[in-house]
């Protein structure tokens, strides 16, 4: 029999499941209807909660950005001066 679940657990999985005995808790999960096939309203939105605040933690802040590009540019023209000095 495929369960939804398959998708993710390939044999392989299962075989590590097994061998690290969790596997027969998996089983019943799948054998009592496994997981949801379809994206539910609820589903959505905490996928589009968890990916907002990913991407808040990758990306800093717009102002942020904007310091880091500016220091940047002073830094560059302040090792172009003094490489000119010397």
């Amino acid at each position: 029999m495929t369960y939804s679940s398959d998708v993710a657990f390939t044999d392989s999985v299962k075989a590590v499941q097994t061998s690290k005995g969790s596997r027969r808790a998996y089983a019943r999960m799948e054998e009592g209807g496994s997981w949801e096939t379809r994206i539910t309203p609820r589903a959505q939105l905490r996928r589009s909660l968890a990916l907002n605040m990913l991407a808040r933690s990758i990306y800093p802040p717009a102002p942020m950005l904007c310091a880091v590009r500016n220091l940047s540019i002073l830094t560059a023209i302040s090792s172009a001066a003094s490489s000119r000095a010397k």
